[in-house]
C-alpha cells in the first residue's frame, strides 16, 4: 500500500490539486510536522487505525465541548443530560470509527473511566459554573479570493454566540 501511495505521486497530475483541495489547522501543522505524514494522511489518502484512547479522547472533547456550549447559550443542563450527551458521543465515534474492543467488559471499563475523567474535570473546574464564558470552538469555513477554501475549528473569544455571528453572502 504505502509503494503504491509513493508512485502516486508521479501517476496523478491531479495531485498539487488534491494537496490544495482546502486549507485547515491542522492540515498546515501536519504539513509543518511531517510532510511525509501529511503526504500519506491526504494525498495518499491511506486510512489510520483508531484506538482505544483516540476514541476516549474525542468523546470527552466533544462531552466538554457541549458543556461549554450549553453554558455559552446559558442553557441550564444537568449531570444527567451531560451523562446522556456523553453516552450519544460514545456512540457517534463508534460509529464514526469503530473500535474492535477486546470484550464488552473492557469497553465499559475505558467508558467508566472516560466518564470519571468528565466528572473530575468538572469537579476541578476553578471556573464557576455561572461565570460568562469567553470563547468557544466554532466551525469556521472562509473563501479568500487566490486561496483554496479554509475550512477548519478555532477558538472564538467573541461575547457574542455563533448563533448571532452576521452571515456573510
Amino acid at each position: 500500500m504505502i509503494s503504491t501511495a509513493l508512485t502516486k505521486t508521479n501517476e496523478d497530475p491531479n495531485i498539487q490539486q488534491e494537496a490544495l483541495e482546502y486549507i485547515s489547522a491542522s492540515r498546515l501543522s501536519c504539513w509543518q510536522q511531517c510532510r511525509r505524514k501529511h503526504y500519506f494522511r491526504y494525498i495518499a489518502k491511506l486510512p489510520s487505525q483508531p484506538s482505544p484512547a483516540l476514541h476516549l479522547g474525542k468523546v470527552v472533547h466533544s462531552t466538554l465541548q457541549r458543556w461549554n456550549l450549553w453554558r455559552w447559550d446559558k442553557q441550564s443542563y444537568t449531570r444527567k443530560q451531560l451523562r446522556a450527551a456523553f453516552l450519544d458521543a460514545w456512540i457517534s465515534e463508534q460509529l464514526d470509527q469503530p473500535i474492535e474492543w477486546e470484550s464488552e467488559d473492557k469497553e465499559a471499563e475505558l467508558r467508566d473511566k472516560a466518564w470519571s475523567l468528565v466528572e473530575a474535570y468538572l469537579d476541578a473546574s476553578p471556573i464557576d459554573e455561572d461565570e460568562q464564558i469567553a470563547g468557544v470552538e466554532v466551525h469556521l469555513e472562509a473563501e479568500i479570493d487566490g486561496l483554496p477554501p479554509i475550512i477548519g475549528t478555532r477558538k472564538f473569544t467573541y461575547r457574542f454566540r455563533p448563533r448571532d455571528m452576521p452571515r456573510g453572502s
